[in-house]
This record gives C-alpha cells, structure tokens and sequence, in this order.
C-alpha cells in the first residue's frame, strides 16, 4: 500500500505547498511566494534540510548517517564534509570540527564576554583543586601557558 498525501501550509507570507511526501527520493520543495525554499531531502544514507533565500544564502542542516548519524549544521546546501555545528550521538558538541573530542569541543578561536568559572575537579560544591592547563590528549606535547 503506498500512502500519498499532500501537504498545504498557510502563513501570513502565503501559501507553501508540497505534495508526495511517501517517496522523498531526492528533493521535495517548500516555496512561498516571496522566493524563499525549503527543501526536504534525502540520498541513500542521509536525510536534510536545506534553507534558501532569494538572495541566495543557504544553510543546511540534518542527520548524517554516513559518519555515525551526527547531526551536522552547515552553509552551504547540502550536509558536507566541513560543518560549522556537530552533535554526535553521545551528546558531544563540535564548533568547527566534524569530530568532537568531548562535551564541547571548538577548534579555532572563541571569544566569551563575562565570568570564567572553575570549579573543583572534585565536583561542584566541594573544596579540592581546579585546573587551567594547555595540553593536548597525545600525551607527548609540550605546550606552555
């Protein structure tokens, strides 16, 4: 049985329509009126979103199941090999880098406006020691701070 529906959207911009959504075997297209798109998509391992503007600005954002079904946040239309934003499945965090090495991992600069708190390597709440270190995991650099 093959279920087919269609979808039809009404927004103060107008109106956005899709219709057979059942096969997404490509690209399925969101347009209002004004040019803007939204296009539903998917290949044999991934499925995205990918924003279009009239100005021709696009980010795209989605599942990437070819490398261990990471949600990737990128520029550009499609999921690619670069993305600006990683999630992985262990709930690690990567701001420009596809593979983050722990919760929050950022490689490049990164500028905070504020505190900088530390806490005990003991846990919150408790007396003990904080680290501020410049290292890398190899074990075998030697970086000064």
């Amino acid at each position: 049985m093959k279920l087919l529906f269609t979808l039809m959207l009404l927004s103060s911009a107008g109106f956005l329509f899709a219709q057979d959504f059942s096969h997404l075997t490509g690209q399925t297209k969101l347009i209002n009126p004004s040019g803007r798109t939204l296009l539903l998509e998917k290949d044999n391992d991934d499925s995205w979103l990918t924003f279009h503007d009239p100005g021709n600005s696009w980010y795209s954002m989605g599942i990437d199941r070819s490398d261990g079904a990471k949600f990737k946040l990128n520029y550009g239309s499609a999921l690619a090999e670069t993305n600006q934003f990683t999630l992985t499945t262990d709930g690690k965090i990567g701001i420009g880098t596809n593979d983050p090495l722990d919760l929050l991992h950022v490689n490049g600069s990164y500028m905070g406006r504020g505190h900088f708190m530390l806490y005990a390597y003991e846990g919150e709440g408790s007396s003990g020691t904080a680290y501020l270190q410049a290292r890398d995991r190899s074990g075998t650099s030697s970086i000064n701070l």
